[in-house]
Formats: C-alpha cells, sequence, structure tokens
C-alpha cells in the first residue's frame, strides 16, 4: 500500500492522485493532521508525505502548537527503522530534517517556479535518473532546510535554499519544491496568492514565461523514479 501523508484539511490532493492512478497503485491518504491512529506497516509499503502550513522548526518546544506533527515523526521514525521507501515534500521534508536535528529555519520567501541545480550527487542519484542537471519546479515556503548530517546527502539547492532535495538513505528522499503540483495547476497555484508573487518581483505573465513545455514530463519521472524504486512499478 501507498500511504500518502495530507497535512492540512484543504491540502490539494489532485496531483498525487493522478501520479498514483496513472500507475493504478494502490494508495490510502491519510489526514495525518487529524490521525487517531497510523496503520500498521508491512514489507512492500511505501508513504508519500505532502506539505501543508505548519512549521516544524520548533517542534521540539513544550508548548508546540502542531502536536499532530509529533505523532506523525514517530509514524515516520517507525518507517524509517523499517525501511519502508519514504518521499517527503515542503513540511515532510523539513520534518523528516527535522527529526534528526537538521537545522530547519523560518527565512526568505521562496514562491512560484523556480530553478533547481542539482550537484553531483544529484546528477547520478536514482531519483533524478533521466533528468537534466537543472529543472524548473514550483515553489512556496519560507522555512528552509540549512543543511543535513548523519550521513544525508545532499542532492540539489536553488538560488534561494541551499538544501533542495535529500537522499536520506537508500530508500528515503525528499524535495523541497512541489513535483505534485501539475501544469494545468499552476496558474491556480501562484494565482491564489498575489502578495506572494509581487514579492518575486514579476508579474504573472513573466513568471509563466519560466514554465517549460518539459514540466510534466520531468515531474512524471521523477514520481515514476521513486515508484520504480519502492518496488511499487517495474519498467
Amino acid at each position: 500500500m501507498l500511504y500518502v501523508l495530507r497535512q492540512w484539511k484543504r491540502g490539494s490532493i489532485k496531483g498525487i492522485v493522478w501520479h498514483m492512478e496513472r500507475n493504478r497503485l494502490p494508495y490510502e491518504i491519510i489526514e495525518a493532521y487529524d490521525c487517531p491512529q497510523y496503520p500498521e506497516l508491512k514489507k512492500g509499503d511505501a508513504i508519500i508525505g505532502l506539505g501543508g502550513p505548519p512549521s516544524v522548526c520548533n517542534m521540539h518546544d513544550k508548548d508546540y502548537e502542531h502536536e499532530f506533527i509529533l505523532y506523525e515523526a514517530g509514524f515516520l521514525g517507525y518507517a524509517i527503522l523499517e525501511a519502508v521507501p519514504f518521499f517527503g515534500i515542503c513540511l515532510s521534508h523539513q520534518l523528516r530534517a527535522k527529526m534528526y536535528n537538521n537545522p530547519v529555519e523560518t527565512k526568505s520567501l521562496e514562491f512560484g517556479l523556480q530553478d533547481i541545480i542539482l550537484n553531483r550527487e544529484g546528477r547520478s542519484h536514482w531519483l533524478f535518473d533521466g533528468m537534466p542537471e537543472r529543472v524548473v519546479m514550483y515553489q512556496h515556503h519560507r522555512d528552509h532546510v540549512l543543511s543535513v548530517n548523519g550521513g544525508a546527502v545532499k542532492l540539489g539547492d536553488s538560488a534561494q535554499c541551499p538544501i533542495e532535495a535529500v537522499a536520506w538513505d537508500d530508500v528515503g528522499v525528499s524535495t523541497q519544491f512541489h513535483p505534485e503540483v501539475l501544469t494545468e495547476d499552476i496558474p491556480d497555484a501562484i494565482g491564489k496568492y498575489p502578495e506572494s508573487l509581487a514579492a518575486t518581483g514579476l508579474t504573472m505573465d513573466e513568471m509563466m514565461a519560466r514554465l517549460p513545455d518539459t514540466y510534466l514530463e520531468y515531474v512524471t519521472r521523477l514520481f515514476d523514479n521513486f515508484f520504480y524504486r519502492a518496488g511499487l512499478i517495474s519498467r
């Protein structure tokens, strides 16, 4: 089973469902923000963690307001021990980092269509197999993972964010950017946040001009690379 962790009630699952259903994968959406009990994991399972508004920067404080994140961290910790394949996106990327004492801080806004630059490790990693050194992806975040430790490997960065993709272990990866956002949904995703767009200094037309024809091809490849590594699809 492929479990998808939705981090807030209004979080869109349209894109990730499209990626799973085109591969005819069995999946279950877990409403992590209101989950009284997580499923028992077994061999063949995998997890995708989505993004959301909560910050994990102060998750270890005694008065942390997003208690569900702590329960989710426990679930993910067990998944790591069981070597369950994991793909974290945005908040889930930051959570995986914070669980292992990697620094996560609230800094500048990174929004819209931005270049991701793969380093040497990223260019040779299975997650980015068949992809170029530089790809355009959708972004929307203020919290940034600043560095990684404990054997984790940085795979890429951007002009505004030092850690855009990480390989945590053989089957665990995460990205700061949002590959689950489909091409057709990008105008709406950007248009819903006019103040964030204005902060980039670009107009809507100028931002959309950054969208390459290869966008859907590359986000599709990214997910398929994960599905294949997780043993969910064959080639």
